[in-house]
């Protein structure tokens, strides 16, 4: 929770907010002894990934003394899945057409293990997973991130606007993402679309 609350305050501006976050969690997660993190969102694993690499200094928790292994839920459930620990039911019947998010695929560069769990849960004889348009380090941007989606645009000046287009034009069932954010752009894009679409 806190480093998605640093993310929020840096994206939003507030760095030196920020760095305070980071000195407070990295102070808790001490305390506890945890040494390994699951992410929801993409842009909580970014925080964390960059323990060598300095993306933005604010994001950067090993310079402050925190050094964590972290990883997307999407790759903790593919492992579950490839070891059989955990099974999926192949009883998915649908259309599936998955968005990459944006830090997820462009930053991070995780791609497959959505993808793998989303396969691992059809049943190939009457469901599909289809590519949409600029997938993987290519896909597009929701217009969730950054607080973007927080602001009162009209459906048609969104920033994602042109994704919720490619997505719909794929014809799928079910538009899946691995994102919080982009799933509230995409849930609200494709309510803005005509009710054919919904």
């Amino acid at each position: 929770m806190a480093g998605q609350v640093a993310g929020l305050l840096e994206s939003g501006g507030l760095d030196a907010d920020s760095i305070g976050v980071v000195h407070r969690s990295i102070w808790w997660v001490q305390a506890v002894a945890a040494l390994l993190f699951i992410a929801a969102i993409p842009y909580c694993r970014l925080m964390h990934i960059v323990a060598g690499t300095l993306i933005i200094a604010v994001r950067d928790y090993a310079q402050f003394g925190g050094r964590y292994e972290v990883m997307h839920r999407s790759q903790l459930l593919g492992e579950l899945v490839g070891e059989g620990r955990l099974r999926l039911d192949k009883t998915m019947e649908q259309r599936v057409a998955y968005h990459d998010p944006c830090y997820l695929a462009r930053v991070i560069g995780i791609i497959e293990p959505p993808r793998q769990l989303i396969d691992a849960g059809l049943d190939p004889s009457v469901a599909a997973r289809v590519e949409l348009p600029r997938p993987g380090r290519s896909t597009a941007c929701c217009g969730g991130g950054g607080g973007r989606m927080w602001f009162d645009d009209a459906p048609a000046d969104r920033i994602g606007a042109d994704r919720i287009e490619e997505a719909l034009g794929a014809s799928p069932d079910t538009i899946a993402v691995s994102c919080p954010f982009c799933l509230t752009m995409m849930k609200d894009g494709v309510a803005a679309q005509t009710p054919a679409s919904r």
